[in-house]
């Protein structure tokens, strides 16, 4: 009856043994590692909520690349963006847009800008 007694309790040793191998190995495969270098930080102020730099535009300062027509609404693309009447583009308010060019309102000065022939 010892000898049967023994087998159980090796049996119960080699069991536990690799129950907490297989634990352990398996704690190394499934491991979660936390990184916030894909996370912005919550001291610094995002760019939108940031106060604009105010500059002073002059009227060579101004690039029309483009008029486009939207049905009854012209759009043009002015220093790369794309700005209706009303809209302020570098400091300057788009007064009117026409097909031959773009009025803009700089420092209190209307100034005719048109795209520039090649």
């Amino acid at each position: 009856m010892s000898k049967y007694t023994i087998r159980n309790k090796e049996l119960v040793i080699c069991a536990l043994a690799f129950a907490i191998f297989t634990v352990f190995s398996f704690a190394n495969i499934y491991a979660v590692e936390y990184t916030a270098s894909s996370l912005r930080d919550p001291f610094v102020v995002p760019s939108q909520f940031k106060t604009p730099t105010i500059t002073t535009a002059t009227a060579t300062s101004f690039k029309l690349q483009g008029i486009v027509f939207e049905g009854p609404k012209l759009k043009a693309i002015i220093n790369e963006k794309v700005v209706g009447i009303g809209d302020v583009v570098d400091g300057a308010k788009v007064i009117s847009i026409s097909k031959n060019g773009v009025k803009l309102l700089v420092d209190s000065e209307e100034v005719t800008i048109k795209i520039e022939e090649k």
